[in-house]
């Protein structure tokens, strides 16, 4: 959610995406979000998106080294690297299948 409050607005603060952050808590039990957060980070380290195996604390980002502010870095440049993946498998389909039609 706070993802794709951070795509659709593009003058969005850290409070605003943090508010989305703690709202989605109050939906979910401690013992699930903790289940869930440990689900994503494995999928996020199988696929080589987490920074120095570092996992990002989706959970209770507050209790972290660094509190929110540093899990909401983590957050932004996981976005970050997602999308510099997603330009580079857009420009690689393009000029393939440029290629193709050249042909």
């Amino acid at each position: 959610m706070a993802i794709l409050v951070l795509f659709t607005f593009r003058k969005v603060t850290f409070c605003t995406i943090l508010r989305v952050i703690q709202q989605s808590h109050c939906t979910m039990d401690p013992q699930s979000r903790n289940t869930a957060s440990a689900y994503i980070n494995n999928l996020l380290l199988s696929r080589g998106l987490l920074r120095n195996g570092t996992p990002i604390t989706f959970a209770n980002p507050e209790k972290t080294e660094g509190g929110v502010d540093a899990t909401m870095s983590q957050v932004m440049n996981l976005v970050h690297d997602l999308i510099l993946r997603r330009d580079v498998s857009d420009l690689l389909y393009r000029h393939l299948h440029s290629h193709v039609l050249k042909v």
